[in-house]
């Protein structure tokens, strides 16, 4: 079985938007996913291991991939670096947070797969 291509999931916090990245990915069968945040209270802060871990950094906006570029310079060389300019609007697993974030993911050439309990219930 193929080796997963390792995602990182980065914003402010690590409460709504990498967050709700992170939880869409959760059971893919291509993709394995963590997620992180840039400030100093996040619930993951980012760190050289994480960035080392990943074959792609997906960030929310441009000041998070401003901040990786200038806090870890050795860990993000070679890094693939997308940025979805998602702004900090929405709250966690908002419906439609995951929706843009579905948008722009596919846009770039990764798609969640849809689980089960995602979708709504029959009848």
């Amino acid at each position: 079985m193929p080796e997963r291509e390792k995602l990182l999931f980065i914003c402010t916090f690590n409460m709504s938007r990498s967050h709700t990245a992170h939880w869409l990915f959760r059971e893919h069968g291509r993709f394995d996913a963590r997620s992180a945040g840039t400030h100093s209270s996040a619930i993951v802060r980012i760190d050289d291991a994480l960035l080392r871990w990943a074959d792609r950094v997906v960030v929310m906006e441009d000041h998070h991939a401003a901040y990786l570029e200038d806090q870890f310079p050795e860990a993000m060389a070679g890094r693939t670096l997308i940025c979805l300019q998602i702004p900090d609007d929405y709250m966690p697993m908002a419906e439609d947070l995951k929706t843009i974030l579905r948008e722009r993911l596919a846009a770039v050439g990764i798609e969640p797969e849809v689980i089960e309990e995602e979708q709504a219930p029959p009848g």
